[in-house]
């Protein structure tokens, strides 16, 4: 006679999914924001100035930039200009207003002609 020999189930260690990629300590937000910002200003400076003025204030402003980012990051909760711009381009979804399209039409009572009060007055002759 075979005995069924039940084994525990196996465990598995969490992990935590909620990791971002990083590449020398900076998150892929963050590069964006540097990259970023440096090629707008480097654009911007290339309308009025000579080449390496343009490269250093280039290079100050995106540093400037991204450590008025970095504090702001740090300040508001993950994902928040994510949520916003779709909070922002979602077609009224969120908003409180008055329900304009599915009113039903109000008509206005018409004075009666009856004589009495209501419409089961006693018409006398």
């Amino acid at each position: 006679m075979w005995v069924a020999l039940k084994r525990p189930m196996e465990r598995h260690r969490l992990f935590n999914l909620e990791t971002s990629l990083s590449l020398m300590g900076l998150e892929l937000d963050d590069w964006v924001i540097i990259i970023g910002s440096w090629t707008l200003t480097l654009q911007i400076a290339g309308l009025l100035l000579a080449p390496r003025p343009r490269l250093l204030i280039a290079t100050l402003v995106a540093g400037a930039g991204f450590l008025l980012y970095r504090r702001l990051k740090d300040r508001v909760p993950k994902k928040f200009g994510w949520h916003l711009l779709t909070y922002l381009t979602e077609a009224d979804t969120y908003r409180a207003v008055a329900d304009t399209h599915n009113l039903q039409p109000i008509v206005a009572p018409r004075p009666s002609t009856r004589r009495g009060v209501g419409e089961h007055a006693v018409h006398t002759r």
